[in-house]
């Protein structure tokens, strides 16, 4: 099977019949032997998944989406407050704080709070995404900036200065086909702005599977390695955005990266894609409320990045931009 980030022929299939997001659905996961990415066949993906994500506001996984919907407009700055919420949202924030007067497209803009938060920093933006559902959602509470489109069919006359995907990047069939359709939408000194889980979070555990949402809503696990390799056969600049150890609320970056030493495949059920072993315990959801205080979160993040000199975060935020 050849890998979707380096294009190599040179893989093996790591795990047989590895649970899919919809019941009795498996997928065999790949690991490509010269980039290390992790990935899935893409053939078997439907994308009429993405329409049942979006239908229902307590989607396991995708809940959050729904709530930072609800939640930003009610924040002074919505930007920031979306930058410091998780990991996938702090390279927006990062590249943002300071700019305006931007041209942006947003691919995959889900409920359009990320739209929002950009728009209110004084920028121009409009937001693309194939779920009806949450471009509906979208408009009504943010504004008719947004168009119900997947990308392969999405026509502008428009260039932009910016076009920013967070966490769309795995989700795709052909990265090859995806960027090189984007970069029409580009002006010539443009960037595409982008984040995706990060393999290379897990070095230490040689035997990490596929730590990563459920396939199909995933079909790779990116290495830095697999991007360099993707950036150099589309002709591209890459360059990574570095997350200056920051620490989010709620998230102990100590406590998830002690948590990739194991792996755990669930069952094949929706309802067991939710570890409740923490509500099982008393004991145990305590000490994680305690590890997930502000002070406990900043010790481990100064700890894990400063002491521990770990180089890598959970998720990758990265720019590509014409040579």
């Amino acid at each position: 099977m050849q890998c979707p980030l380096c294009e190599s022929n040179d893989s093996n299939i790591i795990y047989k019949d590895y649970p899919g997001y919809l019941e009795k659905t498996t997928f065999d996961i790949y690991k490509c032997n010269n980039c290390n990415s992790h990935f899935v066949d893409s053939s078997k993906i439907n994308k009429d998944i993405y329409q049942k994500v979006y239908n229902d506001s307590s989607t396991e996984g995708y809940d959050r989406y729904y709530q930072y919907g609800i939640e930003i407009k009610s924040k002074e700055n919505p930007l920031k407050f979306l930058g410091y919420s998780e990991e996938a949202y702090y390279p927006i924030y990062k590249f943002f704080k300071n700019k305006t007067g931007l041209d942006i497209l947003e691919i995959g803009c889900g409920y359009g709070y990320t739209s929002y938060a950009i728009r209110k920093q004084g920028n121009n933006v409009i937001g693309l995404d194939i779920s009806q559902n949450a471009i509906k959602f979208a408009n009504t509470n943010f504004g008719n900036f947004h168009v119900n489109f997947d990308v392969d069919k999405f026509v502008s006359d428009k260039k932009f200065d910016v076009i920013i995907a967070t966490e769309v990047f795995e989700h795709l069939e052909n990265p090859y086909l995806f960027v090189k359709k984007i970069k029409e939408f580009l002006k010539k000194d443009g960037k595409i702005l982008m984040t995706t889980p990060n393999k290379d979070f897990t070095k230490q555990n040689k035997k990490a599977i596929w730590q990563n949402d459920f396939p199909p809503l995933h079909l790779f696990w990116a290495t830095k390695d697999g991007l360099e390799k993707f950036a150099v056969k589309s002709n591209l600049n890459l360059s990574f955005i570095d997350y200056d150890s920051v620490s989010f609320p709620n998230r102990n970056p100590l406590v998830e990266y002690r948590r990739t030493y194991k792996e755990i495949v669930r069952e094949n059920n929706p309802k067991d894609k939710i570890d409740n072993l923490s509500k099982k315990n008393s004991l145990k959801n305590i000490i994680l409320k305690f590890l997930g205080t502000a002070p406990i979160r900043y010790l481990s993040a100064f700890y894990l990045y400063k002491i521990l000199r770990k180089e890598e975060v959970i998720t990758m935020g990265f720019i590509l931009e014409n040579k």
